[in-house]
C-alpha cells in the first residue's frame, strides 16, 4: 500500500507516492473514497509537487493533464 501524506490545500486532500513503479497516488478532498494514480511520475517532480507554495497550482500544471491515471476504490487510508 502507498504511504500517503496529507497536505496543505484546497482541492487536495493526501498524496503518496512509489519511486520503484513511479506512482504518484492522489486523493481529492470532493472525493476522499477514490485515489487517482497517476504514471509515470519522476521523483523529481513528486518532490517539486511536496515543495510547492501551492501544491493544487503545481499539480494542475504539471501533472494533472500530462500523466496517464487509474482511479482505485480500496485501500484509501492515510498514514501520517
Amino acid at each position: 500500500m502507498m504511504e500517503m501524506k496529507e497536505v496543505v490545500s484546497s482541492n487536495i486532500l493526501k498524496i503518496g507516492f512509489e519511486d520503484v513503479t513511479l506512482h504518484l497516488g492522489v486523493v481529492f478532498k470532493k472525493n476522499p473514497n477514490k485515489m487517482y494514480i497517476f504514471h509515470p511520475v519522476e521523483p523529481t517532480t513528486y518532490k517539486k509537487l511536496m515543495e510547492a507554495e501551492s501544491v493544487g497550482k503545481f499539480f494542475n500544471a504539471n501533472i494533472k493533464d500530462n500523466k496517464r491515471y487509474s482511479v482505485h476504490t480500496e485501500d484509501v487510508v492515510a498514514n501520517d
